[in-house]
C-alpha cells in the first residue's frame, strides 16, 4: 500500500479526462466568430461554423480554404481550419492551423485554447508554452492550470505541479486520477497537511479505497495529527484480516500517543497474520530495542527466523539484540550468516560498532570528554567524542541526556562542517527518536561530505525505509553495497538506538511461541 509515483497513469489516459473540452471550445470559436463577423453580404464564418456544428468537417475545411485565400491574416479562419481538421482527425495539421492563427494574432484566445488542449493530448513539446501564454492572459484560468500541472508531474516537478493544481482545485475536485498526483506531490514535497486535505477529497470520491483510506493515515500522521490518522485507520484495522502495512502504520501511531502495548498488539496481529513478511518482525524488534526490552525482542525475531530462514534483515536485526544481551559471539555468528544471506541488506561495521561500543561505555570516559570540551570549547574532535559517549546512554527524546547529546553533536558539526562521522551521529540520533525527516535531512548532508560514506548510506536506508518515498532505496542499498566493499579494511563507528530507562511490560504469549 501506500502511494507510488512510478505507478501512476500516463497522459495517455489523461486526455480522455479533457476530451469534453474541446466541444466546448468548438462552441465558443463560433459563437466568436458569429459574434465578430459584420452582418453584411454573405458570411463565410457563419457557414463554416454551421458545418462544424454538423459535422461536416471536409465542407467546412474546403470553405476555410477559400476564405483563407481571401483573408489570410484572419486568425478566427485559421482557428476554424484547425476545428475543421480535428473534427477529420488530423492533429498534426490541425496544431498547424492554430500556430497560424498564433502567427497573425499571437494572443488570441481561442487559438490559444485550442493548441494548448491539442498539444497537450498529443504530447507535443510546445504545449507547456501554449499554456504559459494562456495563463499570461488569463491567469485565474482553471484548465490551463490544471493541464500544466499534469505536465509538470510528469516530468517530475512537483514544485510545479502542486503549484498549477492549488489554482485548478474546482476543475480537479472530482478527478480522482488528477487528486491523486496533487496528492502525491505534496507527499513528496513533506507537505502532509496539505496532501491530507486532499486525500480527504479522494476517499469522498472513493470511499471504499483502502489504499487511498491508507493513505490519507499516514499523511495525517506524518503532519503531527496522530489522533486523525488513528481514526481515519481504525475501520482497516477493524477488518477481518488488515494488510501488513495497515497494521504497522497502527502500531507507529499508537506508539507515537505512547500507547506501547496498543503498537505491540498490533505488531503481533500482523505477525500471525502475515508470518512471512518481514516489515512487523523489524518493527517489534525496533520497539521492543527502543524500550530495552531485548529478550523480548529475541523472543518475536526468533519467530520470524524459523518462518523466514532466508530474511537477512531479521539475523541482523537478531545479532544485534544478542550484542545488547552481552552475547557479542552468537550476534557476530548472526551479523556474518545475514551477510552471507544478502550482502546488500546487512551492514556488518555498524552491527559490529554496536557491539564494540559496550567497552568504551563508562562514567569515567563520559567525565574526560566533558572536561576536554570545557577546556577546550572550540575543539570539534572533543565535542564529537562527548556526543558519541553520551549517544551510548540511551538517553530518551525530551531528558536532559538527549538534548546534551544532541546539543554535542551538533556542536561538532558546527565547529567542523567536514565531519562526516559528527554528521552521522546526528542522523543517527534522530532515527533513534524517530524524527525521520530530520534524520534524512542529517543523513544527507553527511553524504554531502562523503557520498560513499557506508554509515550515512546505512541510516539513510533505516529513515527511508520508515516514510512512503520508498523508490530511492534500491539505488541507496546498491551504493551501499559498493561502499561497504571499499570499506571492507576500515572499522566503522557506530550507535545503538536510544533505549528508555524502564521497559514496559512484555507482551504476554511472546516467549511462549518461540
Amino acid at each position: 500500500m501506500g502511494i507510488d509515483l512510478r505507478a501512476m497513469r500516463s497522459r495517455s489516459g489523461v486526455m480522455k479526462r479533457w476530451s469534453g473540452l474541446c466541444g466546448i471550445l468548438l462552441v465558443s470559436m463560433m459563437c466568436i466568430a458569429q459574434q465578430s463577423t459584420p452582418a453584411p453580404q454573405a458570411n463565410p464564418l457563419a457557414e463554416i461554423s454551421s458545418a462544424l456544428r454538423a459535422k461536416q468537417f471536409t465542407l467546412a475545411l474546403q470553405r476555410c480554404k477559400e476564405a483563407l485565400r481571401r483573408t489570410p491574416q484572419d486568425p478566427r479562419v485559421w482557428t476554424l481550419e484547425a476545428m475543421s481538421y480535428t473534427g477529420l482527425h488530423r492533429p498534426a495539421e490541425a496544431l498547424a492551423s492554430f500556430q497560424s492563427a498564433l502567427h497573425v494574432a499571437p494572443h488570441y484566445l481561442p487559438a490559444l485554447e485550442g493548441a494548448a488542449q491539442l498539444g497537450y493530448a498529443t504530447h507535443n513539446p510546445e504545449t507547456e508554452g501554449f499554456l504559459h501564454q494562456l495563463i499570461q492572459l488569463r491567469p485565474d484560468d482553471p484548465v490551463a492550470h490544471a493541464m500544466l500541472g499534469e505536465l509538470f508531474f510528469d516530468k517530475g516537478d512537483c514544485a510545479g505541479a502542486t503549484a498549477n493544481f492549488a489554482k485548478a482545485s474546482e476543475v480537479i475536485a472530482q478527478r480522482p486520477e488528477v487528486l491523486l498526483q496533487y496528492s502525491s506531490c505534496l507527499v513528496k514535497l513533506s507537505h502532509f497537511a496539505e496532501a491530507s486535505e486532499v486525500f480527504k477529497q479522494l476517499l469522498e470520491l472513493k470511499p471504499n479505497d483502502e489504499e487511498v483510506r491508507y493513505d490519507l493515515a499516514l499523511a495525517q500522521f506524518r503532519a503531527g495529527h496522530a489522533a486523525e490518522a488513528q481514526a481515519t485507520l481504525a475501520p482497516i484495522l477493524a477488518a477481518a484480516e488488515p494488510g501488513e502495512d495497515d497494521l504497522t502504520l497502527g502500531a507507529d501511531i499508537a506508539e507515537s500517543q505512547k500507547d506501547t502495548q496498543a503498537a505491540l498488539s498490533l505488531l503481533r496481529k500482523a505477525i500471525l497474520l502475515h508470518p512471512h513478511d518481514q516489515s512487523a518482525y523489524l518493527d517489534f524488534v525496533n520497539l521492543a530495542y527502543m524500550h530495552a526490552s531485548m529478550q523480548v525482542g529475541l523472543d518475536v525475531v526468533n519467530i520470524g527466523i524459523k518462518e523466514n530462514p532466508k530474511a537477512a534483515e531479521l539475523y541482523f536485526a537478531r545479532g544485534v539484540l544478542l550484542c545488547q544481551l552481552g552475547k557479542v559471539d552468537e550476534g557476530y555468528a548472526d551479523f556474518n550468516h545475514a551477510d552471507e544471506i544478502d550482502p546488500r541488506l546487512s551492514f556488518i561495521g555498524v552491527a559490529e560498532g554496536i557491539a564494540q561500543s559496550q567497552a568504551h561505555n563508562s562514567a569515567a570516559a563520559l567525565a574526560r570528554f566533558r572536561a576536554q570540551v570545557k577546556q577546550h570549547p572550540d575543539d570539534a574532535l572533543a565535542w564529537y567524542l562527548l556526543a558519541e559517549g553520551l549517544s551510548q546512554q540511551g538517553y530518551p527524546k525530551g531528558t536532559a541526556g538527549f538534548a546534551e547529546t544532541l546539543h554535542a553533536a551538533k556542536r561538532a558539526v558546527q565547529l567542523n562542517p567536514k565531519s562526516v562521522d559528527a554528521a552521522d551521529l546526528v542522523a543517527s540520533l534522530y532515527l533513534q527518536v524517530n524524527d525521520i525527516q530530520a534524520a534524512i535531512t542529517a543523513s544527507r548532508a553527511a553524504l554531502a561530505i562523503d557520498p560513499e560514506n557506508p554509515q550515512a548510506l546505512y541510516h539513510l536506508i533505516l529513515a527511508v525505509r520508515k516514510t512512503d518515498q520508498r523508490t530511492e532505496l534500491p539505488e541507496l542499498v546498491k551504493r551501499l553495497m559498493q561502499a561497504r566493499q571499499l570499506a571492507a579494511a576500515k572499522t566503522e563507528k557506530s550507535r545503538p538506538r536510544t533505549l528508555v530507562e524502564s521497559p514496559p511490560p512484555s507482551p504476554q504469549g511472546a516467549a511462549d511461541q518461540r
